[in-house]
């Protein structure tokens, strides 16, 4: 029995490690997405797709990864799948100043499908019943729909799709949700068709944390001491008595 359980989790990990890419849980998304100072502050993960919308991939491609050995992309699917979404439920500590991440888009539309191409990509912090999408290509242009088609091009790596953005890295200032549980939500959909698959690669999640600055010891009373003479007391009396003694004469003179 040990011998099968043993040969079993021996083949798990070799389908898990060894594949280039492999259908990912959100534990495994996690892992591979986030660094490992800022995973402490996940609390929980969910998924919402087919499990083949989600991989985890070793193999270096496009500059990837970018921290670790994995990183992970969220996409279309098959035809018959269209959305999928990969969400951390995230507590951000004091201090935090800045969440970020590496991303890239890539699409097999390209290069066929020209400006008509429509797949949507969003990245999400959500709030209460607020939500803001934080994903921006340099000169705070929005990614949502097809206005990053003119940054397609073929990719120089295998990485599985025929056109690809470039690397980009999102910084996001979280300063003001310090002491409160955000949910950062990643999302990506097929529009106007199901047949041409889209993804979104993912790595090196990381908040960064500013400690503050210890405050200063306060100040300790000084008490300066007297220097002890050693002079006996009498013979300070002693003195005092010839002074006086003194005076006395010279008046009566």
């Amino acid at each position: 029995m040990r011998k099968i359980l043993k040969l079993l989790i021996m083949s798990l990990i070799v389908l898990f490690v060894l594949s280039p890419c492999a259908a990912a849980t959100g534990d495994e998304m996690t892992n591979a997405v986030v660094t490992p100072t800022t995973l402490d502050l996940v609390n929980s993960n969910t998924i919402v797709g087919g499990d083949d919308q989600f991989v985890v991939i070793d193999t270096p491609a496009m500059g990837f990864p970018t921290e670790g050995t994995y990183y992970a992309n969220i996409n279309t699917g098959d035809s018959n799948e269209d959305a999928a979404n990969f969400t951390l439920n995230l507590t951000i500590p004091a201090g935090a100043q800045t969440l970020s991440f590496d991303w890239m888009f890539a699409s097999n539309e390209y290069p066929d499908e020209g400006p008509e191409y429509n797949d949507t990509v969003l990245v999400e912090i959500i709030s209460g019943d607020s939500s803001q999408n934080i994903l921006f290509l340099p000169g705070n242009i929005l990614v949502c729909v097809g206005n990053a088609w003119s940054l397609f091009s073929a990719p120089t790596d295998n990485i599985g799709y025929t056109g690809v953005t470039q690397m980009y890295t999102t910084n996001f200032d979280i300063s003001s949700f310090a002491g409160s549980n955000i949910l950062l939500s990643f999302s990506i959909e097929d529009v106007l068709d199901t047949s041409v698959d889209s993804a979104f690669f993912i790595d090196n999640l990381h908040i960064e944390i500013v400690e503050p600055e210890p405050e200063p010891e306060p100040l300790e009373a000084v008490t300066v001491s007297m220097q002890e003479t050693g002079a006996p007391l009498a013979y300070l009396v002693l003195a005092v008595l010839l002074m006086l003694g003194g005076l006395v004469m010279h008046k009566r003179k």
